[in-house]
């Protein structure tokens, strides 16, 4: 519900529209039948805006889990992953070490029943602890995945996390810069509308896949030169949005 009200305010304030989703839809599709694991995709293909025009006015494959039998579902799921000290990573094998990616910065921050539809979300205080915690700056992310169970959010959190300026996102998806070879590369995993949504198991992958494509063995989903990413992660329902938000800034070891 929350999503609806804040889709409705994104299409007016920062000018995307029904049309802005058949990039994303395209590129999603893509990314979900390139990773191994994924529980559902839609290998869609052809001119974006045809895209769009066909998947409205219903927009069901636009939410994670309103796809049609061939897309992917709201699910459980179960992931771990190691986290150590540097003391302790220098004293395991040399092969282990050459594959440990490094927590740069972390930044997190509780949702509001008092914001109003035209303010900054959550993710916006989360990103920016995240970034003064690792002394990067936007322009330094190479990748991001983001907490995309509905289609828009891709665009939303451009602009949350300072990676778009505002109103600016919808273009830059348009123009194609968040797919492959693009100056951002967004949700090389599919992301939750396309590969699926784990639910407790959602943050996990989004790192999980941040991590192999920093050590470079994301094979055709493979951003060249990947070096910084970030992965945005909310749950929970507080008012117009999430009750919680996670960003984490990885960096690939030197």
């Amino acid at each position: 519900m929350w999503s609806s009200g804040a889709c409705c305010s994104q299409r007016t304030w920062r000018g995307a529209s029904p049309w802005t989703w058949g990039p994303l839809d395209v590129r999603g599709g893509r990314g979900a039948c390139q990773l191994p694991g994924a529980t559902g995709f839609l290998p869609l293909a052809g001119d974006p805006r045809a895209v769009a025009r066909e998947r409205c006015p219903d927009r069901k494959s636009d939410v994670c889990g309103g796809a049609d039998r061939r897309g992917p579902r709201l699910g459980h799921g179960a992931a771990a992953a190691v986290v150590c000290s540097g003391d302790w990573l220098l004293k395991q094998d040399p092969s282990v070490q050459a594959r440990a990616i490094r927590v740069r910065g972390l930044g997190m921050s509780s949702g509001t029943y008092a914001r109003r539809p035209d303010a900054p979300t959550l993710s916006r205080t989360a990103a920016r602890r995240a970034f003064a915690e690792a002394g990067l700056k936007p322009a330094d992310v190479d990748l991001i995945e983001v907490h995309d169970a509905t289609a828009y959010g891709e665009i939303l959190q451009l602009e949350m996390l300072e990676l778009c300026g505002p109103g600016e996102a919808a273009k830059f998806v348009a123009a194609g810069e968040t797919g492959p070879g693009g100056k951002l590369p967004v949700n090389t995993s599919g992301g939750l509308v396309a590969k699926g949504h784990p639910v407790a198991a959602t943050g996990l992958s989004m790192i999980h896949e941040l991590a192999t494509q920093l050590r470079h063995e994301a094979g055709p989903r493979q951003v060249e030169g990947a070096d910084v990413a970030l992965a945005e992660n909310g749950g929970g329902v507080l008012g117009l949005e999430e009750a919680a938000c996670v960003v984490t800034i990885l960096e690939r070891p030197a």
